[in-house]
């Protein structure tokens, strides 16, 4: 015999399902970061399964998952109720602003990020990049890889000059030799290379960092909201299956979304895992990341966030229970 417990969850399950199929549409804003992390995001929006699922989806486009957050989510200037972003600038914010939360994982790569530069300038291998010139953007994960690079060839801090800008400033930069590298994700190293072509010299450091991207909101947007979120990872689970069915289509319409050479782009996913999901290695990579901001001044160790506190699962359990393995509080 069923359990009254199961019973419930069961009939709650199939109520929320009727009203994913029946209700009028409502209304989503979506703070899209034009990177690959959000790969689930574009291929629901351009095959049209938000819709299908009853949102009404307004899309507002940032650079980086850093400027969705704080440009975005926690700017009343650009009103949005969901972003996309990797974990590192949830894990910053999280030292400061209590009220965010994530509700799934959707992306996972630890080989998503490189450091890009100049043939023409000597650079063959990584020791040549001792006294040159690399630029990135601060305190992100592209930051954090920089740092693990270098200390993985054997290159010092104090053998190169760092410098600080926008992620969308650091290809025309290189180009014009005003850096000599970068450290940098999609869509910037296709751009670079796309640029430079033969000139351009790519160089990654698999396992060093592992990249997830999350869906980020505020804990009272996701309480209050609890039938939009479910849509949308109704929406993003449809995503998902499509990009295994079709993953050469999936990677040509992600490629033309974020403006980048289709073979240069598809050539960069390899183990890349789009899919929705919360593990333990959500927990990893954020206490590895916050750990390092502290080393590096960014953030305050008496703060030190408890990032299972930060999770609400329970819209991914009903939508995909097999994919939730954290036990958290809002389970």
């Amino acid at each position: 015999m069923l359990s009254l417990s199961v019973i419930l969850v069961a009939c709650e399950s199939d109520n929320l399902f009727q009203s994913a199929t029946t209700e009028n549409v409502i209304p989503l804003r979506l703070g899209m970061a034009m990177q690959p992390t959000s790969a689930l995001l574009i291929i629901a929006e351009k095959k049209g399964f938000f819709q299908q699922q009853g949102l009404e989806l307004e899309v507002v486009k940032f650079p980086s998952g850093k400027r969705a957050l704080y440009n975005g989510l926690l700017n009343d200037d650009v009103d949005v109720d969901v972003i996309s972003l990797n974990a590192s600038p949830f894990v910053m914010a999280a030292f400061k602003y209590d009220e965010l939360r994530t509700f799934s994982s959707i992306y996972i790569d630890d080989n998503t990020h490189a450091i890009v530069s100049r043939r023409d300038l000597g650079i063959h291998f990584p020791a040549d990049l001792k006294g040159k010139k690399i630029a990135t953007q601060e305190a992100s994960a592209v930051h954090y890889f920089m740092h693990q690079f270098l200390i993985e060839n054997g290159i010092g801090f104090d053998q190169v000059d760092i410098e600080f800008y926008k992620a969308e400033e650091l290809v025309s930069k290189l180009v014009k030799g005003k850096i000599d590298a970068f450290s940098m994700r999609e869509p910037y190293t296709s751009e670079a290379q796309q640029l430079l072509r033969d000139n351009a010299i790519v160089f990654k450091e698999e396992g060093v960092y592992t990249q997830i991207g999350l869906l980020v909101a505020k804990n009272d947007y996701i309480i209050k909201n609890r039938l939009v979120v479910y849509k949308m990872l109704r929406a993003l689970k449809q995503a998902e299956d499509y990009f295994i069915k079709n993953k050469q289509q999936s990677l040509k319409i992600i490629a033309m979304y974020l403006g980048t050479e289709f073979n240069v782009f598809s050539d960069t996913f390899g183990q890349t895992e789009v899919k929705l999901g919360l593990d333990q290695l959500y927990i990893d990579v954020s206490e590895d990341f916050a750990r390092w901001a502290i080393y590096k001044g960014y953030a305050d160790a008496e703060k030190m966030p408890n990032f299972l506190e930060k999770v609400i699962s329970s819209p991914l359990r009903e939508v995909a229970p097999d994919v939730v393995t954290l036990i958290d509080k809002a389970s």
